[in-house]
């Protein structure tokens, strides 16, 4: 192996590089604060003054006044505030001001603004996430990879490892490492700059700060938050560098591992203790024995191979087929070598697509989830590998979901529509049979979407989940059913189809119709005499439970099948002149 100083140099240089990259992502969010501070300044011209106003209070003041209020940013704990002021003459000035009527427009611009900067704030904490998120992931993936191009590149065996899951770099990237993961720091930094800014608002409005003057103040504020952004960024970078590092020790078999750090002028003295301590990678806990020790933390480590582990590796880079040993070239460049061993590999390219779009894909999982409930992925990984290695599957699910948005659209509108049907149902003399039964539940909802699957097709809109029986004797059911048509229209209620399947060698006898609501609903409605209808619902409904199963319709049993269901539907009494309602 090579000199252990040259390795050493390399993986302090490697941590300064994701340094760079860390300063990036830290450039980009620090330009979303300078962003948000010019939009907050540009409005303050409407509430404060252009000129130091006299008879205020001072700051030292103003900072008591505001600290005997619970609520630092609320315009009317400061009033009453001031009211308690007794004989204070400033007090009074400021609150007959702040109470006049001339002042009430800025007072309600302040509000705004106050308002506003949650708003902004939130804003700022959705695009930072996004932003550090995207990096961290980026970081993960190298440093994992670049880490384990460099043990091999230092032992010079090509051994075999595993590649990155995504739930790794999840639980790194999550980590609470030192109290809260990045995305509640980044909560908290901006939820606490918003108050800090709400408060300089009204410190203003009681000090008699001009606008410039409380512009440059918000922008000292904004800054003071890019800054913090910017701390986070490097640290949680430099966290991530050495976490996923230790994961590509723990894959190389490694036992430990050396401190390394970046000695300079700038080092601190916690870092300078630990230079060239070696420690178990089992027992290694950031800021205790790994970095990053403090924040800004640019400390790194390399692994401590011996003869143990080289010979582990030895093995795991011989060929099975040839016997041969492979080897890492010196000269191999990081990009060569990831070219060769992880990118253009199926699972590879899969791991790290489940891993860049992990956090998105969480927050619609969780959508679907909720949607969908049981019918949905169990698991985040589960949902991950239908989306990406299933296209029928997630073409299904994406069916389902979207249907379940007709679903809800149809439950909603089945009250009226039910109402209208019984009254149309006495109107035309007709029983309302199996009402009970009038709401396809969801799973089989969910389940004919997934029957009915079509990657071209709107599965989805499913026209029975809302569907009646009105029945009539066989000697006036046609007579019943062609008013009952009748009294629909005249509701606004238009039968868009009708199917009469009754005739002597059909499986299935009955009148199907589909019908649109005045609100755009579509449901069934099916006409029945008392006889098809129990027929339909009992043996017949047994027989085809069994015939849907068979994928081969021109099968032995399929068709002998088709033969009991017609012979069934034949003993039925026909209704009288059944034919004059036409298929539609």
């Amino acid at each position: 192996m090579s000199n252990l100083s040259y390795w050493e140099k390399r993986k302090a240089w490697e941590m300064f590089r994701y340094m760079e990259q860390a300063e990036k992502a830290a450039e980009e969010i620090s330009r979303l604060y300078l962003k948000s501070s010019r939009h907050i300044s540009l409005e303050l011209d409407e509430i404060f003054e252009r000129y130091q106003k006299k008879h205020k209070l001072s700051e030292k003041e103003a900072y008591r006044l505001l600290n005997s209020m619970k609520d630092k940013t609320s315009l009317d704990e400061l009033k009453a505030a001031l009211r308690s002021g007794g004989s204070d003459k400033t007090k009074a000035e400021i609150l007959a001001e702040l109470e006049s009527p001339a002042y009430q427009a800025r007072l309600e611009r302040l509000q705004q603004l106050q308002n506003q900067l949650d708003l902004t704030m939130q804003n700022v904490y959705q695009q930072e996430k996004v932003k550090s998120t995207s990096h961290y992931i980026d970081l993960a993936n190298e440093a994992y990879y670049r880490s384990i191009f460099g043990i091999q590149q230092r032992t010079g065996l090509n051994f075999g490892f595993n590649l990155i899951s995504p739930a790794a770099v999840e639980r790194v990237v999550n980590s609470k490492w030192s109290g809260a993961n990045y995305s509640a720091r980044i909560w908290s930094n901006t939820k606490a700059l918003a108050q800090d800014l709400k408060e300089e608002l009204l410190l203003s409005l009681i000090t008699g700060r001009t606008d410039r003057e409380t512009a440059d103040i918000i922008a000292n504020k904004f800054a003071a938050g890019a800054s913090q952004a910017r701390r986070l960024v490097r640290t949680e970078s430099c966290n991530l560098a050495n976490q996923m590092e230790m994961a590509s020790y723990e894959e190389c078999g490694i036992e430990y591992y050396i401190y390394v750090a970046t000695l300079d002028l700038r080092t601190s003295s916690i870092c300078r203790s630990l230079d060239g301590k070696r420690f178990k990678v089992s027992e290694q806990q950031p800021g205790i024995n790994c970095p990053p020790m403090h924040p800004w933390c640019r400390s790194t480590t390399i692994c401590d191979i011996g003869d143990e582990e080289l010979s582990q590796m030895k093995r795991r880079a011989r060929d099975p087929v040839s016997g041969k040993t492979n080897t890492v070239p010196t000269n191999m460049t990081y990009e060569e070598w990831y070219g060769k061993n992880v990118k253009g590999k199926p699972e590879a390219e899969f791991n790290e697509k489940m891993i860049r779009n992990r956090s998105a894909d969480r927050r619609q999982f969780e959508r679907y989830k909720e949607i969908l409930g049981e019918e949905a992925p169990k698991t985040l990984d589960s949902f991950q590998k239908v989306k990406y290695a299933d296209t029928d599957e997630y073409g299904i699910l994406k069916a389902q979901y979207k249907g379940m948005s007709y679903y809800s659209k149809a439950i909603e509108s089945e009250p009226e529509i039910t109402n209208q049907v019984k009254i149309i149902a006495e109107a035309a003399g007709m029983d309302s049979l199996g009402l009970e039964y009038r709401i396809k539940t969801k799973e089989s909802f969910l389940e004919k979407i997934r029957k009915n699957y079509d990657p071209g097709g709107n599965e989805y809109e499913i026209k029975d989940i809302i569907r009646y029986t009105l029945g009539a004797d066989p000697e006036r059911l046609t007579e019943k059913t062609l008013l009952a048509i009748e009294k629909f229209e005249n509701q606004g209620y238009n039968t868009v189809r009708i199917k009469n399947t009754w005739h002597p060698d059909s499986s299935y006898n009955g009148i199907n119709t589909f019908i649109k609501s005045p609100g755009g609903q579509t449901f069934e409605m099916q006409y029945h005499t008392r006889e098809s209808f129990d027929l339909k619902n009992g043996e017949l409904h047994k027989l085809y439970e069994r015939q849907r199963k068979i994928l081969d319709d021109e099968s032995e049993e399929y068709l002998e099948l088709d033969d009991q269901m017609i012979e069934l539907s034949s003993r039925l009494t026909f209704p009288k002149n059944v034919e004059r309602v036409k298929n539609k």
